[in-house]
């Protein structure tokens, strides 16, 4: 029996950072916002520097709208370190080019995203180092919900839809593939397919399905998700894994050739907030 913290959900907007995390950066408890004063100095204070930012963000994303600026801008924010300047720069840029990015979301160094029209990041993620999000068309999508983190040099292909859940952690190099070649045709078995995406489409055989990555779960390192796949809830697949099925939720996976379960996720002792009414209790 997990207990299942309830959280209040942030609150977007156009604004790209909260009263929340800018108290927390003056205040220097970043990693702690239950300990953020709000007296009425800091308020205000808070709210001084949230009116500055919000005239460089709207200056900002005027530029980004602008054909040639626009250019200028996102080679900028792609180079800038990794400090407050260049988060809130690839801020500036990314918010008017995504479908949706939440309030608080980090957006790092050498992220790249095509077709990002059709991709919606939620609130207080982290999108990790060279990370490419690629939709190979209009009707697919990739959408990430609420404390999400995508590990670095990850790869999330939605061409045939990605769904990443809330509080879901993607380690280095993950691949979330909602298309694949495979190297022989359906209708065609005699025939030498190509696995080169530069070939006709008759040359290919191409699946897609969608890939659901539930709540809570966890991707470990340089494992291949193949299209198709729905982790539930608290998933736990080992590093390098190639996971080709779906699984329930709680389930630990791991295989190198094909992933099989090898566990469930279980509380090492139970909750004694699971009779509260302030969580909610799942089974395992």
């Amino acid at each position: 029996m997990w207990y299942i913290p309830s959280y209040t959900p942030v609150k977007s907007g156009w604004m790209l950072y909260s009263e929340t995390l800018v108290l927390s950066q003056l205040q220097g408890c970043f990693e702690q916002p239950d300990k953020v004063k709000r007296t009425t100095g800091w308020r205000v204070a808070g709210g001084g520097v949230r009116s500055i930012m919000a005239i460089g963000q709207a200056l900002l994303m005027f530029f980004c709208m602008i054909p040639i600026l626009s250019w200028l801008m996102y080679m900028l924010a792609r180079s800038m370190p990794r400090n407050v300047v260049g988060f809130f720069l690839r801020g500036c840029y990314w918010k008017t080019k995504l479908r949706h990015l939440g309030v608080d979301t980090f957006i790092d160094q050498g992220v790249e995203f095509t077709r990002p029209h059709t991709i919606e990041i939620g609130n207080r993620c982290h999108i990790d180092r060279y990370v490419l999000f690629s939709v190979g068309c209009d009707d697919g999508y990739i959408r990430i919900g609420d404390y999400s983190f995508i590990g670095p040099y990850s790869h999330v292909a939605g061409r045939g839809g990605v769904e990443i859940g809330r509080f879901v952690g993607l380690a280095a190099r993950v691949h979330l593939y909602s298309v694949t070649n495979l190297p022989f045709h359906s209708e065609r078995l005699g025939e030498l397919n190509s696995m080169s995406h530069s070939v006709p489409t008759d040359f290919q055989n191409t699946v897609e399905g969608k890939v659901d990555i539930g709540d809570y779960s966890v991707i470990g390192m340089g494992t291949l998700v193949l299209p198709g796949v729905h982790l539930g809830r608290g998933a736990i697949v080992h590093p390098y894994s190639e996971v080709r099925d779906s699984f329930a939720k709680f389930a630990i996976v791991s295989g190198h050739g094909r992933a099989k379960r090898i566990g469930w996720r279980r509380p090492a002792r139970l909750d004694p907030r699971l009779q509260s009414t302030h969580g909610v209790q799942d089974e395992a």
